[in-house]
């Protein structure tokens, strides 16, 4: 699925790290891949305007953004809340809206795209990266509450899609698990009463030869993930968009 993507992010950045580009250079880069990764991912975006997540953007945005010069991110398209969201929690508006604003968007599902890297004699290919994101205490809160309210229902969306689990801090009991059940992950993390970063991702990775219907799947179900979280974090809270989308789905 992502073989224009893949290749040719490799023809215009670099894999040397340490070989820096201009920001005109780099901008311009940038734009010229844009286009050609908004066409890999337009079945992706077509999933946002189709029964039965048709309703997810009269509550979030979707927009690209364009990550910092000579970084290892290059572009990345983001679903995430209006700017209403941040307003009704008395929250500063995020960038790129607010340029003085935060990264940190509470709660975001994100497509991005790595360059490769060399790193001596180590090559890491590029990659795209399907991510689901809590960055904030109120945020964090909202998962936990959801979760604990509907952890079999995340269960079968998390189940078999090989799924990556990060947090920004260490947590013991996470150190000390070797496994790879992401559900298992998800209540050692949800035990640690505390979070001072509260920041943890759930997300896959993908090289040129992914399949559409396995990216797709993983998109939605991380997209119906993130839907339902923000209705238990935004000021009107609506804790049932689970029961809701699964019915739709299900109804057509």
């Amino acid at each position: 699925m992502f073989v224009k993507s893949l290749t040719e992010v490799n023809n215009l950045f670099s894999n040397n790290s340490h070989l820096g580009f201009t920001l005109n250079q780099w901008k311009e880069k940038q734009h010229s891949f844009l286009e050609i990764f908004s066409v890999d991912i337009e079945p992706l975006i077509d999933i946002l305007h189709k029964r039965p997540f048709d309703r997810i953007l009269e509550y979030s945005r979707s927009e690209h953004v364009l990550w910092q010069p000579n970084g290892i991110r290059i572009n990345e398209f983001r679903v995430r809340p209006q700017n209403r969201y941040y307003d009704a929690l008395k929250k500063p508006i995020p960038q790129p809206d607010n340029p003085k604003g935060p990264h940190a968007y509470g709660v975001e599902l994100c497509v991005g795209v790595n360059r490769g890297i060399n790193e001596g004699k180590v090559f890491y290919p590029s990659f795209v990266e399907i991510k689901f994101v809590i960055w904030g205490h109120e945020e964090r809160r909202g998962f936990i509450s959801f979760y604990r309210n509907y952890r079999r229902p995340i269960e079968l969306l998390l189940r078999d899609l090989e799924f990556e689990f990060f947090t920004a801090c260490c947590f013991k009991n996470l150190d000390r698990y070797k496994g790879t059940d992401i559900m298992k992950k998800l209540d050692l993390y949800i035990s640690n009463k505390n979070d001072p970063e509260a920041f943890f991702s759930v997300g896959r990775c993908f090289n040129k030869n992914a399949e559409l219907e396995r990216v797709s799947k993983v998109f939605r179900n991380l997209l119906i993930l993130y839907h339902c979280c923000l209705g238990y974090c935004q000021e009107n809270r609506q804790l049932d968009r689970v029961i809701n989308l699964y019915h739709a789905y299900l109804t057509g």
